[in-house]
């Protein structure tokens, strides 16, 4: 039997000061039929109060990482495999605090060569082995990132099949 849970992304809705918009809007997902919420790991200033509300409300938690430029604010900074990489670790390291059952990165960069962006793949796996969270980071294709077009993701993931 497959089970499918639907998790509704939060990009776009801040939390209000003690998440009083989340009160009432997370029973309103629930009744939704959503299984959690997709939530930016830089919007959420309080992971345990952040994480008893979705437990009073039945909603499992998905987090959202960037591997560089958080939030797409400011002007967009030129970052090396390395930064990339040590701010995905910071990250996840910040992420397993709200035991998700899965973080959505967006990561490396489209500037990147393609085979800067095989070494920093390469180097989230080392990454999620180190921190214990092999199997729950998921890639995001998304502009501005290493998997922003099909040629680009055939290349890296024929390289970092894991």
């Amino acid at each position: 039997m497959v089970v499918v849970k639907r998790f509704r992304a939060a990009w776009g809705i801040e939390p209000s000061p003690g998440y009083e918009n989340y009160k009432t809007w997370f029973p309103e997902l629930k009744k939704q039929g959503y299984s959690g919420i997709e939530i930016n790991l830089h919007i959420i200033d309080n992971p345990n109060v952040f994480k008893q509300l979705c437990k009073e409300n039945d909603l499992e938690i998905n987090i959202l990482i960037f591997s560089a430029w958080p939030r797409y604010q400011g002007p967009r900074p030129r970052c090396t495999v390395a930064d990339h990489l040590a701010a995905y670790r910071d990250q996840l390291t910040r992420a397993k605090v709200f035991d998700p059952l899965k973080i959505n990165a967006q990561s490396g960069s489209d500037i990147f060569s393609y085979d800067e962006s095989v070494e920093f793949f390469q180097g989230t796996l080392e990454i999620d082995a180190a921190l214990g969270m092999i199997g729950k980071v998921c890639h995001e294709t998304h502009r501005n990132r290493s998997l922003f077009n099909p040629y680009a993701a055939e290349y890296i993931l024929k390289r970092v099949p894991g």
